[in-house]
């Protein structure tokens, strides 16, 4: 398990193990933006985002298995976005997901 760094009272850096705190979307800058570049030039990236940031039930909750933030992270709704807007349905996304579990990834 990677470790973590988090900060005591004092601003001193404390290193764990432990899962990582819940993040909260509180702003839309923290969304990455589709603007300016269309879905195609993005759909290789998109899928490799949601078959690698995926969800994985913890004690503290689901969380990314890739970047250990709450589930779905930034980069997992990136990519549904992408895959989205590029025509993708739920079942095409399940489909991929499943072929990537098989060992069989488009790119």
């Amino acid at each position: 398990m990677p470790l973590q760094t988090n900060f005591g009272e004092e601003g001193e850096a404390v290193v764990g193990g432990g899962a990582p705190d819940a993040q909260v979307i509180t702003d839309a800058m923290d969304e990455y933006l589709l603007e300016g570049v269309t879905a195609e030039q993005n759909l290789r990236y998109g899928q490799k985002a949601v078959v690698i940031h995926q969800g994985e039930d913890w004690p503290s909750g689901r969380l990314c298995r890739n970047c250990h933030a709450v589930f779905p992270c930034r980069l997992a709704r990136w990519g549904a976005r992408v895959l989205e807007a590029a025509g993708w349905t739920s079942r095409d996304v399940a489909h991929l997901l499943e072929r990537a579990r098989a060992g069989e990834v488009p790119w």
